[in-house]
């Protein structure tokens, strides 16, 4: 368990986060293991995913962004995207 008190952990529990997004939008793999069952809901969360997180490059969040409005979705950020 993360004890969000310290910042350390803080701050590595979002790399790992942070790298999960990054290489999860090429997979069907949830963080936790637990697969989808389609292929399609898997890169429908990491993309929406990838557009709330804040500490992601911004251009990364806006090709994830453009990938989800080409498809009719929205995406999670809070407009900064």
């Amino acid at each position: 368990m993360i004890d969000a008190s310290g910042t350390d952990d803080v701050a590595r529990y979002n790399q790992v986060c942070n790298a999960i997004l990054l290489s999860s939008a090429s997979s069907n793999e949830q963080p936790q293991g637990r697969r989808f069952s389609r292929r399609a809901a898997a890169e429908n969360t990491m993309h929406k995913c990838i557009t709330a997180v804040r500490s992601l490059p911004m251009e990364l969040r806006l090709n994830s962004k453009r990938w989800l409005e080409e498809r009719g979705l929205e995406a999670l950020d809070d407009g900064d995207v």
